[in-house]
């Protein structure tokens, strides 16, 4: 399954919303990333794209511009209600298709989890 950036416009300020992943780790995100796993750990495949296209350099800012690190489910409870954290959730493809208008799920072919056709 494909992660994709889920953004709730409505609390992006004067951001732009990020179009690929590479966007995520700019300074202007800078605490206001969401990334999937749990209290003990981190799902890994935002890591490892990091990694791969950016190296150590590139985790390290993503490092910085996380806020928190919430279950998938919880990504999935909060999508679409008026929940003042985050701006930005890399959550799973199911999540955009089930939740909110104001949301816009950012489909990056290029990594984490895409498949060429």
């Amino acid at each position: 399954m494909p992660f994709v950036i889920l953004v709730d416009k409505r609390k992006l300020g004067g951001l732009q919303a990020p179009r690929h992943w590479r966007d995520l780790l700019e300074p202007e995100f800078q605490g206001k990333v969401i990334i999937p796993g749990a209290e003990d750990h981190v799902v890994d495949v935002p890591l490892l794209y990091c990694y791969r296209e950016h190296g150590l350099k590139g985790v390290a800012r993503l490092a910085a511009n996380v806020k928190a690190v919430w279950h998938p489910a919880r990504m999935a409870r909060t999508a679409g209600t008026s929940n003042p954290e985050g701006v930005d959730v890399p959550a799973s493809e199911r999540i955009t298709e089930e939740r909110g208008v104001s949301h816009r799920g950012i489909y990056h072919g290029t990594g984490l989890g895409a498949k060429k056709r």
